[in-house]
């Protein structure tokens, strides 16, 4: 396993196909930086340890960072821009090519990956700690992962035009009454194993591509009862309020 901390100044650093992390505050991170992670079996980590806004986009202050798989966040407020080229990068094994991590954190969490439009790229957002998030999806197969409790109309989740985007239920339990007002996008449905209780809207139903969403037990069949629902009226918006990004930093 190799490791490097992201300093005030220029980082400068090339791994090889080991497992590799980089950690380090957010103010460390500069568009000096020039990180490239390697291939191998196992996913790269860059892990920061403050929260703000982390730019991959060209003069960003994450541009340099390359050829990794997952980002974990810091608690606090964090406004993450994705593009394509660093998503294509990831790979830790054939299967996983194309597939991107972020784990968030406690606070509100912002993680916009719109421009991801590459075939077979696809973003894992795992809602972590609470707070309001927001979630821009790709046009691949995008997964949402979030615990029951957690979920709430705050929380805005597009995951983007593809007919496969999931939303993964990391614990079993009962969700806000109001708790999928604001997801979008989503096709498919996991429930952890478990009792569960929530209740699915039109508005969602009605954005789902296809219109239709399909709803999994913790053994992975269908739910009794919940296997689709019809689409809304084509007026029914699909998305409830304007994105809330803040300005990119560098």
């Amino acid at each position: 396993m190799a490791s490097l901390t992201l300093t005030p100044g220029a980082d400068l650093a090339s791994f090889g196909p080991e497992k590799s992390f980089v950690t380090g505050l957010v103010e460390n991170l500069t568009a000096i930086d020039l990180i490239t992670f390697g291939d191998g079996g196992v996913d790269d980590v860059l892990l920061l340890t403050s929260a703000g806004t982390v730019d991959f986009r060209a003069g960003g202050n994450a541009a340099g960072v390359t050829r990794f798989e997952r980002l974990d966040l810091a608690a606090g407020a964090n406004a993450v821009f994705l593009t394509d080229a660093l998503v294509a990068g990831s790979y830790f094994g054939a299967a996983s090519a194309g597939f991107f991590s972020v784990r968030g954190n406690a606070g509100n969490d912002a993680i916009d990956a719109s421009v991801v439009t590459g075939a077979g790229n696809r973003v894992q957002f795992v809602l972590g700690g609470g707070g309001d998030d927001i979630f821009l999806g790709t046009t691949g197969d995008d997964v949402l992962r979030v615990q029951a409790a957690e979920l709430t109309a705050a929380d805005a989740l597009n995951a983007g035009a593809s007919v496969s985007d999931v939303l993964r239920f990391d614990s079993a339990g009962a969700v806000a009454a109001d708790g999928f007002a604001s997801v979008r996008r989503v096709e498919r449905i996991e429930l952890n194993a478990g009792g569960n209780a929530m209740t699915l809207g039109q508005a969602m139903a009605a954005s789902a591509d296809g219109g239709r969403v399909t709803v999994f037990s913790g053994g992975g069949d269908p739910a009794p009862g919940w296997t689709s629902m019809p689409a809304a009226p084509a007026s029914t918006p699909w998305w409830p309020a304007p994105p809330r990004f803040p300005a990119a930093t560098c």
